[in-house]
């Protein structure tokens, strides 16, 4: 019997600057301290990108095309995120999408959730919330 995996789709929640060098680069970067996580990113795992400071809300979905490595060179400024991952941007919404269409399934619904995405770089989304943002693709 052959072993079967599934992608999993991951929220990474970073600042507007970050995601231009995202966009430019096609690499999400991490610092080290989260490597036992990053690891469980794979090739073909999806990455939805929000911006948390100063607007909020979903910016981008990529696919990751690499596994995990380390790279010091310097793109984010300060040696900052050797961890990193290539990524393919497969959708960037025109507008922000707000997080009230992951948490509470509504874009008119207002939701706070710095606070609770304060020091996360990457954790896991369920499919139910994914598939509530793709249906805002174009």
């Amino acid at each position: 019997m052959s072993h079967i995996t599934f992608m999993e789709i991951w929220l990474c929640p970073v600042k507007t600057r970050s995601w231009q060098k995202i966009r430019e680069a096609k690499i999400f970067g991490a610092p080290t301290k989260i490597l036992k996580i990053m690891k469980q990113v794979k090739i073909g795992d999806i990455l939805v990108i929000c911006i948390i400071s100063p607007k909020k809300g979903i910016i981008a979905v990529c696919k990751t095309i690499s596994e995990v490595y380390v790279d010091n060179t310097d793109l984010w400024g300060k040696d900052r995120y050797p961890l990193r991952i290539n990524l393919e941007i497969v959708y960037q919404f025109e507008n922000i999408l707000p997080f009230g269409l992951v948490y509470g399934g509504s874009l008119n619904k207002n939701i706070t959730v710095e606070p609770f995405l304060k020091n996360i770089w990457i954790t896991k989304m369920s499919e139910k919330q994914y598939l509530t943002i793709s249906k805002n693709f174009k």
